[in-house]
Formats: structure tokens, sequence, C-alpha cells
């Protein structure tokens, strides 16, 4: 396969940021421009990425891959990555990475990283660019064994709950407890700084998982889930603020500007999918300030 260096267009500020908002609106015209086969080579983030141009998501990365990682990095969990930066807790597992932007980002902060995903595309991309960090093409889970993953049109909503729209069609995927997986799978459990998990509607068997890793180490918690207007597994928050709580950590929602407030349960009644962090209790990057907590 040829390989051609691309270098990503710089006045690309107007190219919407998601890889589901790409595919509908910028695909049209980054095929008139990119070749659609064929291996290139893109920088991002500091990084040296191999673009294999037969896959839409990938496309995208070397048409507007400045673009999305500027919003990942301006997200909430973009800024709490650069906070924890001055740490010398430096490991970062992405559970449920997709194309792996936060694992970018982290890795440009100066993180390790750990990646998770087992939609088959994803981790195609992620396995050629080992620079990134070791990916795992399994799902996590409360136990081990085989369960369907149900895929989505670009990836980024792939679940192992079904789509009901399209039931009994998938990928078997190979499933193991996250907890057992991720002590033997992560370089240094106890110097890890930061999870983020982002499961589609499974975070409650994940975060139920990790018992026995959270002996190893007490890392900060950043968890997609979801209120009572989700439409998928709806109030998935419930059921984690308790099975964190019996871990001794608090559940936070972030504010912006770098800050977080308690989360309560009527906070979920009227969200669909939304983030919350979970934090030790004491822990000691956390500086609480008139009843909010933003990193020390």
């Amino acid at each position: 396969m040829m390989v051609t260096d691309y270098k990503i267009p710089s006045f690309l500020g107007f190219v919407p940021a998601g890889f589901r908002s790409g595919q509908r609106y910028v695909l049209p015209l980054v095929d008139r421009f990119l070749p659609q086969s064929g291996c290139l080579q893109v920088s991002l983030g500091g990084l040296r990425l191999s673009i294999d141009s037969t896959f839409p998501n990938e496309r995208l990365i070397a048409f507007c891959g400045k673009n999305i990682l500027g919003k990942y990095a301006r997200s909430p969990l973009g800024c709490l990555i650069e906070q924890l930066s001055k740490y010398e807790s430096k490991g970062f597992v992405d559970i449920g990475s997709h194309m792996g932007f936060y694992s970018i980002w982290a890795k440009k902060c100066g993180f390790e990283c750990t990646m998770i995903e087992p939609e088959r595309d994803a981790f195609a991309f992620l396995q050629r660019n080992p620079n990134l960090g070791e990916a795992f093409p399994v799902a996590l889970a409360d136990s081990d064994g085989e369960m369907l993953f149900s895929d989505s049109e670009t990836g980024a909503t792939s679940s192992l709950i079904g789509n009901p729209q399209q039931e009994g069609q998938g990928t078997v995927v190979s499933v193991r407890r996250s907890g057992s997986f991720l002590a033997c799978s992560v370089p240094n459990p106890e110097n890890l700084g930061l999870v983020k998990i982002d499961v589609e509607g499974v975070e409650c068997r994940v975060l139920s998982g990790l018992s026995d890793f959270l002996e190893i180490g007490r890392p900060l918690i950043w968890c997609e889930v979801r209120g009572g207007l989700s439409p998928r597994a709806p109030n998935t928050c419930v059921s984690a603020a308790k099975i964190m709580d019996e871990f001794n950590y608090d559940a936070f929602l972030p504010k912006g500007a770098g800050r977080f407030k308690p989360f309560h349960l009527s906070d979920a009644v009227n969200r669909g999918v939304f983030d919350v962090l979970f934090a030790p209790k004491n822990d000691r990057r956390i500086k609480i300030d008139n009843g909010d907590f933003r990193i020390a």
C-alpha cells in the first residue's frame, strides 16, 4: 500500500467537530479531495498517525483532525486531563475509546494511555498507531464471557446493549471483568490517575467489575451515565452513584471552568446522557470551595 504524507488543512475551523456530524456533512467534501484507498501519514497532537483512508472516520481525521482534537481538548474532560497532568499519577485508561481522541490529548499532556475498544474498525486504527498506547479489542463488564456487540453507523455509539431496530445484529466480542483485566493490562496500575468510561449504557456493569482493581489504586473516574430521559438504559446514573458510594467515592457534575458540584439524584430527572466525575473521598487532588470542588 502506498504511503502519502498529508498535511491537515489549517482553514477548517468551520468543520463540525464530531464523528456523527462529520460523516453527515463533511465526508461528501472530504471525498472530493482525499483518495478512498491508500495509507496517509498525518501529524496530530504531536503524534505521527497512520490513516487508512478506506474508512470514513479515518478520512475525517486526515481532513479535520485538528478541529476534532480541539473540541476534545476544550471539553470538561479535556480540561480535567490537562489539570491532572501536574500530578505524578500519569496513567490514563480510556474505556470505550472509539478513535482515541481523548487518549491523543492525554498523550500530549504527558499521560501513559491504555485504550479499550471492541468496535472492529476503531480498534484497527488504534492498533495501527501504537504510539498512542496499548489498545485491547475487548469489552468490559462485571464478568468474563462473550456478548453480542451492536454496531452503530459511525461506531461512536456501538454498545453491548442492542438497538431494538437491529435485533440479533452485531458482532460477538470477548467480554472481560473490568477490574481483573485492568489489573493485568495497565502498566503500573497503582499509578493510574484517571479512568474514562463511555460504554453506551453498560457503565454500571463496568463500575461493578472494578471492585478488585480499586484495591490497588484510587483513580478519578469520569463516566458517561444516563438520566430519566435517556432512550437507552435510562437512569443508570442512580445505580452508578450507589455502586461508587460503596467504593467510598463521591459523585460530581462538571460546572465548567474546571469546577464541579456535588451530584444529587434529583439532577438526573430531566437529563438524557451526561457525564459524572467520581472522586475518592478525601482525595488530596481535590480542593473544596463553597460546596463545589476543583483540582487543587
